[in-house]
This record gives C-alpha cells, structure tokens and sequence, in this order.
C-alpha cells in the first residue's frame, strides 16, 4: 500500500522533452516517488484523481524573500498556493544571518514588524528556528554579502582592511559550513553598493569551496547594464562558481532594447564555460524599496543616518533634486506605486502611485515620496512599472531563465496582510503558465516546467528534486490547465490564484483541492 497515490495525470516530469510526457499514475511511499506507471490495481491512504489534469514537479522558486516571513506565517499561504514546493531566500544581499553585535539592531527592527524575537546569529541557529515551528515548502537560504559586510564594516563607504577582508570570508565560510546553499549580492543596496568587485571574488569562493552558488543583484539593471553584467561574470570567472543573474531585466525607458545584446553576453560567457543562468517573473513592474532611488552618500551609516539627512533642511535640496531627476529619468512619479510603510499606519495611500498621493496632498512628488519615507521610519515598499512587454518576453522566453516570485509568502490575515505587495507574491507561476504557455503559447509546457523545476533544482545543486522520477522527493502539483489564473492584481493583491488543484510537500498534501490542509511537511535544504 503506498502513502499517497496520484492517478491519471498527463505527467510532464522536468527533463524538458516533448517524448517524456505520458498519462499514468504515481505512487508515493516515505515522502518518496516509489513507482512511475500503471498502478490500476494498487491502494493508497489517499488517492488523487488527476484525470484530464496536469502533474509537474513542484515549482522551485530560484529568487524569494521569505526569510522572515516564513516564521511569520509557515503555511506560506501565497508561495504554495501557486505550485511552489521550494524556494530560495537570503537574495539581494540581504540574509537573516550572520549576525553581530554591530548589526543586531537592523535584524531586530525588521523581525519586530512580524512580532518575532532574534534567537540566532548564524545559520545553524536560524535552521532551529524554522524547524521549531515548521514549515509547509522546503526552504534554501543564502549568506548576504550586505548583512556580512554591515556585520564588519557597518553601513559606511569604507574599503574593508585586510583585516576585514578575512572576518567576512570567515564568516561566509561559516554560514556555508552550517548550510547555506551560497553567497548573494545586492550591488544596488547599501552596504553592497560600496564594494568594490575585488571585494566579492574572495567571498564568493569561499562559498564556491563549500559547493555553492553565487547569485547577484546587479550594480545597474538599467544604463549600467552591460557594465554589471561584466562584473557579474569577471566574479564568478575569478571565484570559479555557477552564477545565477537575479530577476534579470532592463529597466528604465531609456533602456529598452538592450536585452538583446545583455543575452548574447551571458550566452558568450556560457560558451566560455562558466556556469550561468538567470530569473526573472512574469510582469512589467518590480518591487524593491524607495531608497533605490537615494545615492549611495544619502544612506551611508544606516537607516538612522539617512533620516537626519531628509530632515536636515540645509541638505533636503539636495536629495530632493538628485531623487526628482532620477526617477523622472526612468519612469515618472506615476509609475511608482506605494505598497509598504513599514507599519499598520498610513494604510491610505497603499496600492495608489507617489503622483496620486501628491495630488491629493498638493505637493510635489518627490516631497511626497520624502514624507513618507519618513513616515515609514526610513522604509517604504514600492511597485516600479519600468519594464516593457518586448525586453520581458526576450528573457522569459529564454532557454536559461527561471522563474522566480523576487517575493516573500504573504497571506491575506495576520501581519503579512498589511502591505499591499506586488502581486507576484500570489500568482507568479500561474501568470508565467497561463499567460506564456496556453494562452499566447511562447513556450511549450514541458519546456515550461523544466525551467520552473530542474534548471532552478540543477543551479542550487538540490539533489533528488525538480523532476518527477522514482526515488526522488515527492514535491508535485496537480493543475487545471484551463482554470489556471492568477487573480491578484496591482490594488488589491491579497488573492489566491485558481487552477491549483492538490500540491504535494515531501509526500505529503499540503493543498488538497484548492485549500491548505495546515500541514507542514517541508524541510530546510
């Protein structure tokens, strides 16, 4: 008798080949695949019809944010209500680990939004945490070059002394050791945005010698480019690590077109021999935070620092100047919406643009964006429409990207309900599937899942994961082709998608018709 028996399903099983997709059934024992074919006549402690329904791998999300937000809420209400069983966090730099006495102040600021406690400083620490209370997906996690390098040298524009230098390669040595799956950059965030590039090959091959991975939000996803494309390649050449380009994109008006030319340098530098692929989701705006748009001098020292700078009225010109200009530069004030003030206040102006709330106000736009900022004691999340359809469908479409969320799990109660995130967070895959594949059929379903499952399960070395085989983990999910649909929006994003049937953690049912059975089956990889 097995666990859990899957019968009938149309199985695209990861590998990518058109001549692998059968209609048959699969047995499931120990949280394992046991058998592949005709089990007509086997019996199960639980049977899943899949007749005239789709059976993947569980999506692996290569690029999220849920470090955090997976103590908050362990469901991960919108991660797996969307077919994932994986993902990836610690990105941009930015992890809940290493931590020291010069950073601890920033971990317990960001952890008391969720109403949770710092209990760790490494690793090791942070895996119990998790593990005390459980979690519905597998989670992999990354070590920071950002919290690493704030852990040594703070928030300053300082060159890290020998001395420093090999404090943090010690410490990412560390992290690896008590296992984190590899070493993230976030080049557009203070601190990161102070390295220099000779600062980040020693750091990256410290994580290279322990088998990891090094992934890179970019210097410049804009008039930069080119250039942070070259960097991110010279690192992982001089490291000798895989290489995976986070949420890859060109952003700005005045850099549509250049995708083109950025995919023929990472192809040249595959067919150098380095190990390189990238993400991205499936929609033309992205989400990062309003300080994207201060210089590096503004946030020098931290969140505390930056707040003086915005009130001293001696610099306000100043910021307000070099900010006006280089949002007007990219997309406008009406192309960056609100979506975090980092508290339960100001909830008003959520889900509507900087320009919107100006005009209620009376003010300018970048006295607007200002104010809230600090409003927000120096956060505020915002929605960027900075992307166009043609450049996102050329890396979508690309045989190299996977599909990430660049999200963290959300849920529509308690203290993840009270943003209005992008809604990549709820329907990223259902999006990327019913929009790519069925309906203006850019990519071919098995290819689909083979970039939604085995790339991102092959870049981050996931062992016995990421496709449908015998004696590998049962992470799968049951689809409606037809019904899929990703139902939140910009506004009003708080919606679970449709067409995600049954999604299965380790053997286990976590969604079983379209509702979460609380189970929490998923372990730290």
């Amino acid at each position: 008798m097995f666990d859990l028996l899957i019968r009938k399903g149309t199985i695209y099983d990861g590998s990518g080949r058109k001549e692998a997709i059968r209609t048959t059934d699969i047995g499931i024992t120990d949280g394992k695949i046991k058998v592949i074919g005709n089990l007509a006549d086997a019996e199960a402690q639980e049977i899943i019809d899949a007749s005239e329904k789709v059976v993947t791998p569980g999506f692996i999300d290569p690029h999220g944010h849920s470090d955090m937000s997976l103590l908050a809420n362990p469901q991960a209400e919108s991660l797996v209500r969307q077919g994932i069983t994986a993902q990836i966090s610690g990105q941009c730099g930015a992890s809940p680990f290493p931590v020291t006495e010069k950073a601890k102040e920033e971990h317990a600021k960001d952890l008391k939004e969720l109403d949770l406690d710092l209990t760790w400083s490494s690793m090791g620490g942070y895996r119990k945490a998790i593990e005390y209370r459980g979690i519905a997906i597998n989670s992999g996690i990354l070590v920071g070059h950002g919290t690493v390098r704030a852990c040594v040298c703070g928030y300053d524009a300082i060159k890290p002394n020998e001395s420093q230098m090999k404090e943090m390669v010690a410490l990412v040595d560390r992290e690896m050791s008590e296992g984190a799956l590899g070493f993230s950059s976030g080049l557009q965030y203070s601190p990161g945005h102070y390295a220099e590039p000779w600062e980040l090959v020693p750091l990256a091959r410290a994580a290279a010698q322990k088998g990891g991975i090094y992934t890179t939000h970019m210097r410049s996803e804009g008039n930069r480019l080119f250039e942070s494309i070259e960097e991110s390649i010279m690192v992982a050449r001089e490291a000798g690590i895989t290489l995976e380009i986070a949420h890859l994109k060109s952003s700005g008006k005045p850099n549509w077109g250049k995708m083109d030319h950025a995919l023929e340098m990472i192809e040249a530098a595959e067919k150098e021999g380095i190990d390189i692929a990238f993400d991205r989701y499936p929609y033309l705006a992205g989400s990062t935070s309003m300080s994207i748009y201060f210089s590096p001098a503004m946030l020098e020292g931290g969140r505390e620092k930056m707040l003086e700078r915005i009130s001293d009225p001696k610099l306000r010109p100043e910021i307000r100047k070099h900010m006006d200009e280089t949002v007007n530069r990219a997309l406008g004030w009406d192309g960056v919406r609100i979506t975090d003030l980092g508290s339960t206040e100001g909830r008003e102006v959520l889900g509507k643009s900087v320009q919107e709330v100006a005009n209620e106000r009376g003010q300018e736009p970048v006295d607007t964006a200002l104010d809230l900022v600090v409003r927000g004691n120096g956060y505020v999340g915002i929605c960027t429409f900075s992307m166009n359809q043609e450049d996102t469908d050329k890396v979508l479409t690309h045989r190299l990207c996977s599909i990430c969320t660049d999200a963290s799990t959300r849920a529509p109660y308690g203290p993840l309900s009270k943003s209005c995130p992008h809604p990549r967070s709820y329907g990223t895959f259902p999006r990327f599937i019913s929009e790519y594949v069925r309906d203006r059929k850019l990519v071919p379903m098995h290819e689909a899942v083979r970039r939604m499952c085995a790339l991102p399960a092959r870049q981050y070395r996931l062992k016995q994961r990421g496709m449908i085989r015998e004696d590998y983990w049962a992470d799968i999910v049951v689809l409606d082709l037809e019904s899929l649909e990703d139902r939140a929006c910009y506004g009003n994003p708080h919606h679970y998608p449709a067409g995600v049937d049954y999604v299965v953690v380790n053997g286990k049912t976590v969604i079983r018709q379209g509702e979460h059975t609380d189970a929490l089956p998923g372990v730290m990889l």
